[in-house]
Order: structure tokens, then C-alpha cells, then sequence
């Protein structure tokens, strides 16, 4: 119920399908991203938080109301 993409050069995209579909985008430095996107007034359903599969995620929703995941993975970005 997962799909990572990476293209040449080590970029991802991850799409998962749970309850509603969620895209993820990385992040270099999450809370700094979550921080600008706040004051340009985008409104998160979660903050930073870390998860315990060693990523921090926060969590939003696009102006059509589609699921997105902003995260930052560092060495597990990729087989967390």
C-alpha cells in the first residue's frame, strides 16, 4: 500500500494508500519548511513530530483536501 519512486540522483516521491491516499515530499530541514509554510498561512493537521520508524513528519492538506506528509528522513529516507 506504498510506492517510493527515486530518480537518478537519490530524489523521492512516496505515495501511500491507507484509509486516504498521502504524498509525501522530503524535506531538508523540516521545521524550517513547516515554519515558512505556517507564516505564508497554510494550516497543518500535525506538527514535527518524529516517528518511530526514524522519521519526522508533519502532516497538511492540499487546497483540495488531498492528504500530503512533509518529512524529513536523513539516513533513513530511504528503507526506513
Amino acid at each position: 500500500h506504498y510506492a517510493r519512486f527515486e530518480a537518478p540522483g537519490g530524489a523521492t516521491l512516496s505515495i501511500e494508500q491507507g484509509a486516504e491516499p498521502t504524498v509525501f515530499f522530503e524535506c531538508a530541514d523540516l521545521d524550517a519548511e513547516v515554519a515558512r509554510l505556517q507564516a505564508a498561512g497554510l494550516v497543518f493537521d500535525q506538527p514535527p513530530t518524529d516517528q518511530p520508524w526514524g522519521w519526522r513528519e508533519a502532516r497538511l492538506r492540499d487546497p483540495a483536501g488531498n492528504a500530503v506528509c512533509l518529512y524529513q528522513a536523513g539516513e533513513n529516507r530511504r528503507y526506513p
